[in-house]
């Protein structure tokens, strides 16, 4: 396994960032081919900018694009972290909409891969 950011992404014992995990997947899907799109709602640099552009508080991190209209949208955590109330609250609306947010608890970048290719077959 190649290294990421100068460590082992399978590595348990570092202390592994959300934005760390979601770098090296969209690195390694998008080295695989996949269309990946990344929702920048977490940047928040000016929230008045980004509400006007329409970023939505909650939207899932990932949306993965695959073959025959099928869209798979992840929300990222560490292995201890818990959705918001606003992430809560927008995946829901998804829900009611027909769309599943898949919630992925990984505890190193190289499981979170791993859960996702499981997830997209």
């Amino acid at each position: 396994m190649a290294n990421f950011l100068n460590k082992d992404p399978a590595d348990l014992a570092y202390p592994w960032l959300e934005w760390h995990i979601q770098a090296y997947i969209v690195q390694e899907l998008r080295r695989m081919g996949y269309l990946v799109i990344v929702d920048m709602a977490a940047g928040k640099r000016n929230p008045g900018m980004a509400k006007a552009v329409g970023l939505i508080a909650g939207h899932p991190d990932l949306s993965i694009w695959l073959p025959l209209g099928r869209v798979v949208l992840v929300e990222l955590k560490t292995a201890k972290k818990r959705l918001s109330k606003e992430q809560v609250e927008h995946h829901s609306k998804l829900a009611t909409l027909g769309h599943t947010v898949h919630t992925i608890h990984a505890s190193c970048p190289a499981d979170g891969l791993k859960q996702i290719l499981t997830l997209i077959g």
